[in-house]
């Protein structure tokens, strides 16, 4: 019965170490940081949207022009730009070789 009951209490899990809270704190810090980084990003990506939005409706207000273009800019910056313009009824196309050389054209229909 001893060793029975010696096997048992053997292998149960131990009450968490001090360790075990540090880690555990340190691992919500740095989900602090990382949700604070992924927000910062967010309201980049928004002001972004924003003065592509002006610049394409300055374009779009502008008789003298049919074409504008943007300079290089990464994928996501991109993507956002693409969307803005078709949003506007307006025709893009990037150009460029590498991922972060390639710009965008904006043509009016």
């Amino acid at each position: 019965m001893a060793d029975l009951l010696g096997s048992i209490l053997s292998s149960m899990e131990k009450p968490p170490s001090l360790g075990d809270q540090e880690t555990r704190r340190k691992a919500r810090e740095q989900a602090a940081r990382l949700k604070k980084l992924q927000e910062q990003e967010k309201q980049q990506k928004v002001e972004f949207r924003k003065r592509m939005e002006k610049e394409v409706s300055d374009f779009i207000q502008d008789s003298g022009q049919i074409k504008k273009k943007f300079e290089p800019m990464n994928k996501i910056e991109r993507s956002i730009l693409h969307d803005v313009v078709e949003v506007a009824g307006l025709t893009s196309f990037s150009f460029g070789e590498d991922n972060d050389c390639r710009y965008v054209m904006i043509f009016k229909k």
